[in-house]
């Protein structure tokens, strides 16, 4: 919810980027009614180039984009342009993932349990986290929510 902030306003908690992790964080703090959160994000809403899927391929290098590029480092994007690699990176409410290229991933159980095991917290490992994934999901279509495919 958006809201004009006054002088001398108190919040619990600012975050700094209204990206994914940035709004699934401020979400999880709002759980709790009593929790006054800031959300401050560089870029705006998203335009409706960002709500249509096929558009995806003309926000690269736009007000959208950030505009990264990776740095020479002699074995990587020997291929590319200036052997650099662009960095597409979403500025916007909802970062990168309104860039709409539709990859949602977990990532690898494998990698959890591996952090887990470096950091001596199992609250790392992939089972534990899952669960996390999964809140943050919001699947709406029945046929797609009900099919075999989908765990």
């Amino acid at each position: 919810m958006r809201q004009e902030i006054k002088n001398h306003t108190c919040f619990d908690y600012i975050i700094v980027g209204g990206g994914t992790a940035g709004l699934v964080v401020a979400r999880r703090l709002t759980e709790d009614k009593n929790i006054n959160v800031l959300v401050i994000e560089c870029g705006g809403d998203p335009p409706i180039e960002a709500l249509l899927p096929l558009l995806f391929v003309t926000e690269p290098l736009t007000r959208l984009d950030w505009n990264f590029t990776s740095t020479y480092d002699s074995y990587a994007a020997n291929s590319q342009p200036g052997n650099v690699t662009k960095l597409t990176s979403g500025k916007m409410l909802g970062g990168s993932s309104c860039l709409n290229h539709f990859i949602h991933i977990h990532g690898a159980p494998h990698d959890f349990n591996r952090w887990a095991d470096v950091v001596n917290d199992s609250s790392w490992r992939y089972e534990n986290v899952l669960p996390y994934f999964k809140k943050s999901e919001h699947l709406k279509d029945p046929v797609v929510e009900n099919s075999p495919y989908v765990n």
